[in-house]
């Protein structure tokens, strides 16, 4: 299981590399994931995770969690803080990911890949929708 945490501790004294280098070292990643994901989103090696927006520090977050290779994800808003086009390859990451993948999100544009979409409102479950094997392709 992976969760992306929403304040995941950088060391903020370390550049991305180096805080790459450290997590990979503590924690089975797929390096070559991991690699493919940061230069798809363009993220700034070279800088200290102060200096990144919050936009890239979350994908940032999300190249680490979708290369964990964990049977189970679970994501909090993974779309927050992205523009459409990051937004729109994160929401094919979760249809095309290999494991289970639960995420909570307010994006209207990740109901498409979900499976099951349960509905909340304070704190109470109002309704939930299954998609029909038909509708998965499946």
């Amino acid at each position: 299981m992976y969760m992306l945490e929403e304040y995941l501790i950088f060391l903020e004294n370390l550049t991305l590399k180096e805080n790459l280098k450290f997590i990979t070292s503590i924690r089975h990643f797929n390096v070559d994931k991991v690699e493919e994901l940061i230069n798809k989103f363009n993220l700034p090696l070279h800088k200290k995770p102060y200096q990144l927006s919050s936009g890239q520090r979350r994908l940032f977050k999300l190249a680490l969690a979708f290369s964990s290779e964990a049977k189970l994800l679970l994501l909090d808003e993974p779309t927050s803080n992205l523009d459409l086009e990051n937004s729109e390859f994160v929401k094919n990451m979760i249809k095309e990911y290999k494991g289970t993948v639960i995420y909570a999100s307010h994006d209207t544009l990740l109901k498409e890949p979900a499976d099951k979409t349960i509905y909340l409102r304070k704190g109470e479950i109002e309704k939930t929708e299954i998609k029909s094997n038909w509708d998965n392709g499946k």
